[in-house]
């Protein structure tokens, strides 16, 4: 069962970063920014740099499905901004921040996650079919999203993938609740 949560969990969230990955700018820019939305979108790579270094230094001791939740929790976050009624700039650059720490964070955990809950034994293999699952998924996202985007519009698309984003978590959330040992 532990495998089938991380499974869907994990394609369920590279469902989202494929498809907001390729359309980043065009999603922004529907929103209004603009010009902006080229400036805006370049926050994501420093995110993910930052969030990297930060679970190096600073999160050794956390459990890999406890930054396994938290990059999880970084992507519907970051589509919410996107839908709350305040300035398309400042929403924007929240998102691309919330985005490329869930992005830096999914590729320590994709592979820290399966080696903390089933050790190293068929390692490879685990980890090539959580990469197949995730990637059969992903494949069609950036269509079904410009679809969405193109026949219901931004806000439509976009609290779409914010379900799609709170389904992800569900399976990490409960596997994280019967796993992890509560902090004191």
């Amino acid at each position: 069962m532990a495998f089938w949560a991380i499974a869907v969990s994990f394609a369920l969230s590279g469902v989202l970063s494929s498809a907001l990955a390729v359309h980043l700018v065009p999603v922004l820019q529907a929103l209004d920014l603009g010009g902006a939305a080229y400036l805006v979108a370049m926050l994501m790579g420093p995110a993910q740099v930052l969030v990297r270094l930060v679970d190096a230094l600073f999160w050794r001791a956390l459990h890999p499905l406890t930054v396994a939740l938290v990059s999880a929790t970084a992507l519907p976050a970051a589509i919410f901004m996107l839908l709350l009624p305040v300035d398309p700039v400042a929403a924007g650059a929240v998102f691309a921040v919330l985005f490329g720490l869930g992005q830096g964070l999914s590729s320590i955990v994709r592979g820290s996650v399966p080696l903390a809950l089933f050790g190293a034994a068929g390692y490879g293999v685990r980890l090539g079919r959580l990469a197949a699952i995730r990637t059969v998924l992903g494949a069609g996202a950036p269509f079904l999203f410009a679809a969405g985007l193109e026949s219901a519009g931004p806000t439509t698309a976009l609290v779409t993938a914010l379900l799609v984003g709170i389904v992800a978590l569900v399976p990490l959330g409960l596997l994280h609740r019967h796993i992890v040992p509560p902090r004191r």
